[in-house]
């Protein structure tokens, strides 16, 4: 499942920056899709750790959240706040500093986009209050993207009360939600909306459908043989590559269907693949990092040709998220080395 995410985080690179890479569409651009793809992965994830790694603790869940969500994410907005920081010093500040230079908010903005660039909650309300009032106050927050991890936080605040019941109640909650995202699609004539894309319960048909598609995966019969699970592998990643060529935006339904219906026969095979582990954990900081390299780009766009600017900024994300894995590692380890620590002392003490 490691080469998808990444694939996946590399489609939104892609979306954001322009272009293709080498002649690759990777989903067209449609950085959107490849976001509900992750929305659909991450139900996956979420549902199998609930009852298989934390079937009680409710606590322990949100915590392993905490970890795997923060550490990294400081790491990478303490760098681009500091970068930003100073280019306030040349007189041509970059990214939200730009923002706070150029336009006066009330104080419950600036305290709602602070409360969202530290926890990530509110932030996909703050794009959606934006785009209504007209008030950008969704540029204070540093990283953009962030709205999409406010997304996933809203999901995992339900999480551990529904993924845990049983298959019929997951089902009916996916109902709901997916009547509620095609009411709203209904609304706009089934065309592009912020509706469908920054509202939270309009996104949780795709974290339902990835659930589902963990909860029932034991009972299917297809694509058991490693043989097909492989023709499935392929199958998704050349549908990443190529999906613009395949589906127009009406059809990306079907897209989201196969999608879903692939996920669990390919992470029961690879899941036993370190390299593809380890190239999933560049998918978040890869989401992140090019994010705080576009934010203080405009110095630099001058110096690099248009045409040859996704491959300098998607090579640079790359370079630098292995280096942010890396330096997380090292914090992991320390992290857990100071917990088993603890326990030892007090077990002594006992």
């Amino acid at each position: 499942m490691g080469v998808i995410r990444l694939l996946l985080a590399l489609a939104v690179v892609v979306a954001h920056v322009g272009g293709d890479l080498m002649g690759i569409p990777l989903f067209g651009g449609n950085g959107y899709v490849a976001v509900s793809c992750f929305f659909i992965i991450s139900g996956f994830y979420m549902s199998l750790v609930l009852n298989v790694k934390y079937p009680q603790g409710v606590a322990d869940f949100y915590a392993a959240r905490v970890i795997r969500l923060f550490p990294l994410y400081f790491l990478v907005l303490g760098v681009t706040v500091a970068i930003q920081a100073t280019s306030v010093l040349t007189g041509k500040p970059l990214g939200a500093f730009s923002v706070l230079v150029a336009e006066p908010f009330s104080w419950w903005q600036y305290l709602w986009a602070a409360v969202a660039n530290l926890t990530f909650v509110g932030s996909e309300f703050l794009i959606l209050y934006s785009k209504m009032s007209g008030v950008p106050v969704d540029h204070l927050t540093v990283l953009p993207v962030i709205w999409s991890l406010g997304v996933e936080v809203f999901f995992y605040l339900m999480a551990p009360f529904v993924l845990r019941a049983r298959v019929a109640v997951v089902m009916a909650i996916f109902a709901t939600a997916l009547l509620l995202r095609l009411g709203i699609a209904w609304r706009f004539d089934f065309q592009w909306t912020m509706w469908t894309y920054y509202f939270g319960p309009a996104n949780l048909a795709f974290f339902f459908a990835g659930a589902l598609a963990h909860r029932m995966h034991g009972s299917w019969r297809v694509a058991r043989s490693t043989v097909a699970q492989y023709a499935l592998w392929v199958g998704l990643t050349v549908l990443i590559l190529f999906a613009s060529r395949i589906f127009d935006i009406h059809s990306y339904t079907i897209l989201y269907v196969l999608f879903a219906l692939a996920v669990a026969p390919i992470f029961e095979l690879s899941k036993n693949w370190k390299w593809d582990r380890l190239v999933g954990e560049l998918s978040y900081p890869v989401y992140l990092v090019h994010a705080s390299i576009l934010t203080v780009y405009a110095p630099l766009r001058h110096f690099i040709p248009e045409d040859s600017k996704i491959y300098w900024i998607t090579a640079g994300t790359l370079v630098l998220s292995m280096a942010a894995v890396s330096i997380e590692a090292r914090w992991q380890a320390a992290f857990r080395s100071a917990v088993v620590s603890r326990h030892a002392l007090g077990s002594a003490a006992q």
